[in-house]
């Protein structure tokens, strides 16, 4: 069993963190994720998390993370809008 980190074990090089994040296993998977998700998003079209899940591996959760890491930690602009209830549509514009 792998212990559980802490936030103060997040170092501000580290892509990536949660309770089960565990570099070493990890990083590397989340990383060709995100760059999947990033390639995907540079054409700026509207799409959902569905939408995006036909193109890139993952669950929504995952996909929805990696639509955050872009916008937090990579400083990109993601756009988000409701369609209906709670379903929205995204896109990554520049900034």
């Amino acid at each position: 069993m792998l212990p559980v980190p802490s936030l103060f074990d997040w170092k501000p090089n580290q892509k990536f963190s949660g309770s089960t994040y565990h570099p070493v296993k990890d990083e590397a998977r989340l990383e060709r994720q995100l760059d999947r998700v990033r390639t995907l998003m540079n054409d700026g079209q509207w799409r959902t998390l569905s939408e995006i899940k036909l193109e890139v591996p993952g669950s929504e959760t995952a996909l929805s993370a990696r639509l955050r890491d872009l916008r937090n930690k990579e400083l990109r602009t993601v756009q988000r809008e409701r369609i209906a209830g709670g379903l929205y549509r995204y896109r990554m514009v520049p900034r």
